[in-house]
């Protein structure tokens, strides 16, 4: 195996996500069954996929990687994704773009994200992509006058999401999965029951966007 080296200007990532990313990239599965990856930052990783896809009989893979980036994520791809040659990559990322240490303008975060897609597709043919819309926050712990919030705003957050609804119409395969809307309360934040810090979900939250998921999982299962 390539030895893995961490740069910080390639991989945009802290030196604590290098032994998860090394396990990733060493991870060998059965090329005989079907395969999905999800791909992520920490919410995808904090996923627990054994646990809220117990009767879906297929290999599901974690490739989520906490405090990632939509840059940072297409360095990881190759290795850590497009070798083990997914049916289905379930996508969500772009929160930390938004965070005062990335701090990335809204036309970066849609053309990091929409390259993502168009490299996926090119390389891995008939793929499907699942797009979890990026969740909502709670403003007062996570948004932009918050000590960690950054550029973060669930407004701005929606303008992103729809955007990424708008990629239905220009990619072939990919789906758009409007989670904010199921997350969000009537102000537009995270709803408190669904997290335990205003950004991360907790169980019920997860139960929550695993109930709009999950038919779209076994539709594309069974395609």
């Amino acid at each position: 195996m390539q030895e893995f080296k961490y740069v910080y200007s390639d991989f945009q990532i802290e030196e604590y996500m290098v032994t998860f990313l090394k396990s990733v990239i060493s991870t060998e599965w059965d090329k005989d069954k079907k395969e999905i990856v999800f791909l992520g930052d920490s919410i995808i990783r904090d996923y627990d996929l054994d646990r809220f896809f117990p009767k879906i009989k297929i290999k599901l893979f974690n490739c989520g990687v906490s405090g990632i980036t939509t840059q940072g994520i297409q360095n990881i791809i190759k290795q850590g994704v497009i070798r083990h040659k997914p049916s289905t990559i379930v996508l969500l990322v772009g929160t930390n773009d938004m965070s005062e240490e990335n701090s990335k303008r809204d036309n970066e975060i849609i053309d990091n994200i929409s390259k993502l897609i168009i490299d996926l597709k090119i390389i891995l043919k008939g793929v499907n992509i699942v797009f979890i819309s990026i969740l909502p926050c709670d403003e007062n712990r996570y948004g932009k006058n918050s000590m960690y919030g950054g550029g973060r705003t669930n407004e701005r957050i929606q303008k992103l999401n729809s955007v990424f609804k708008e990629f239905e119409n220009y990619y072939k395969d990919y789906i758009f999965i409007d989670a904010f809307k199921d997350l969000s309360d009537e102000n537009g934040n995270l709803i408190k029951e669904y997290t335990h810090d205003g950004l991360h979900l907790n169980v019920a939250g997860y139960e929550k966007l695993t109930k709009k998921l999950n038919p779209i999982i076994e539709k594309l299962i069974n395609k």
